[in-house]
């Protein structure tokens, strides 16, 4: 699987991207609206300051079984995925940076090893991010790997994506994922109603990063 995604992002992604940046190949027009009348100033920093270390569930989950090779490659795992995801958050970042302010508080809904987490938290310097997933593999290594890199407006939940902790509600300016909505456990609602309470209002946006068109 690893190489076919490296190969699909050197025959497919990276050209994609080269074309569309030197105007070669038109960009695809934006699927569904922008949000509106996006609440501000942003919710700034709260989470970070009160965990400084990864917060991990006390108790198995349902789902568990659906994470335990994530667990198991959280040491490894960026360096496997980061060839394919890359060009595909670059392309989302260019449509959601325009939306971030400076003190955003923003919700990575399934942050992996936390790559795409570190760049979003550098937009955010009066704001913080925070990184949720079930693998707590992962969380510890993405919360390792923030550190590394000295980002502290960061925080790291072990959590289920259906089943979100309440303190969450209403908590955040943005929630986004990248590359991880395809894992979330099958639900009959599109959307898992514990991360659609997490935004503070109606408006707050709602990002699943695709490389629009790149797939046909």
């Amino acid at each position: 699987m690893v190489a076919a995604m490296w190969a699909y992002a050197a025959r497919v992604l990276y050209p994609t991207q080269w074309l569309r940046r030197t105007g070669l190949l038109p960009r695809p027009a934006v699927v569904g609206d922008a949000p509106v009348d996006v609440p501000r100033p942003g919710l700034g920093d709260h989470f970070s300051r009160q965990h400084h270390r990864p917060v991990l569930l006390e108790h198995e989950t349902e789902h568990d079984a659906l994470v335990v090779e994530f667990d198991q490659m959280a040491d490894v795992y960026d360096a496997f995925v980061r060839p394919f995801s890359t060009p595909i958050f670059d392309e989302a970042l260019e449509e959601m940076q325009p939306l971030i302010r400076r003190d955003a508080r923003m919700l990575d809904a399934g942050c992996g090893a936390g790559t795409e987490l570190q760049r979003m938290a550098r937009l955010v310097p009066d704001g913080e991010v925070v990184g949720i997933d079930l693998a707590a593999g992962m969380v510890n290594a993405a919360w390792a790997s923030a550190r590394a890199h000295g980002l502290g407006n960061c925080a790291f939940f072990q959590a289920d994506v259906g089943d979100l902790p309440r303190v969450f509600d209403g908590a955040f300016d943005v929630v986004y994922n990248s590359l991880a909505h395809h894992h979330y456990p099958i639900r009959r609602k599109p959307r898992p109603p514990s991360i659609a309470r997490c935004g503070r209002a109606a408006s707050t946006a709602w990002w699943i990063p695709v490389l629009r068109g790149s797939t046909r």
